[in-house]
């Protein structure tokens, strides 16, 4: 790696990363958790880091798995089909999302 991995800027990308493809805002993701809205802020622009008691409810909230909030895309090659799969996991109990995503898949095939 030539970058040095911090984990206070991972985290914070992927929590922002995750809470986007769940829909919700910084202010929802901070009534979920029990949060400010600052600390929410600070955490995804990698500043703090949560403690492990917050870093439990946003995963719990985000309903991702925990070794995906530390994963640094950045540094790693993506498989495309495995990310795309994982991603639509996240969404596929959401219509509204399905439909576009289903829309999307029929202008593109």
């Amino acid at each position: 790696m030539n970058k040095k991995f911090d984990i206070k800027t991972v985290f914070g990308k992927n929590v922002c990363k995750y809470r986007e493809v769940r829909g919700f805002t910084q202010e929802q993701l901070c009534e979920k958790v029990g949060m400010s809205p600052s600390a929410i802020s600070n955490i995804e622009r990698g500043l703090r880091f949560p403690t492990t008691e917050n870093v439990n409810k946003i995963i719990e909230v985000l309903e991702v798995e925990p070794e995906l909030m530390f994963r640094n895309e950045e540094t790693k090659e993506i498989n495309i089909l495995e990310d795309f799969n994982k991603r639509f996991n996240l969404i596929k109990d959401n219509q509204e999302k399905c439909k576009i995503l289903y829309s999307v898949l029929k202008v593109l095939s």
